[in-house]
């Protein structure tokens, strides 16, 4: 009787363990990226606030986000935002104003593409 409750209980470890079958998303699903709260496109008027934490002097990396974000159709103005010294970033986050419609995910990429991998979209107005 023994040998029963291992063997059902093997059985039942074995069951328990394999994978499901349900079945699996098309490949169309899978390699599609993963939704994002935040909207991709904006319209002229909103201001967004965008956190580049790897932007860390504004000597070299600053300029180089703000002539990227500035090179995006619907870009009015891009603005760092207020510093406790000029010499040093301690808030890696912009301001950009729009006066068309922008696209953050292409923004985004753009940055990415220049070493400013970590960019997101943080706020909107």
């Amino acid at each position: 009787m023994d040998m029963r409750f291992i063997v059902l209980g093997t059985l039942v470890c074995f069951i328990g363990c394999t994978e499901s079958t349900s079945p699996q998303p098309s490949t169309t699903e899978t390699s599609s990226p993963a939704i994002s709260a935040t909207p991709v496109k904006y319209e002229a008027g909103q201001t967004l606030t965008v956190n580049v934490p790897e932007m860390h002097c504004p000597f070299a990396c600053y300029p180089r986000v703000k002539q990227t974000i500035t090179d995006q159709p619907g870009v009015e103005s891009v603005e760092l935002v207020e510093q406790e010294s000029e010499d040093a970033i301690n808030d890696p986050r912009i301001i950009v104003k729009l006066n068309g419609e922008f696209d953050s995910t292409s923004a985004i990429d753009a940055l990415s593409k220049v070493g400013f991998k970590e960019s997101q979209v943080v706020s909107t107005k």
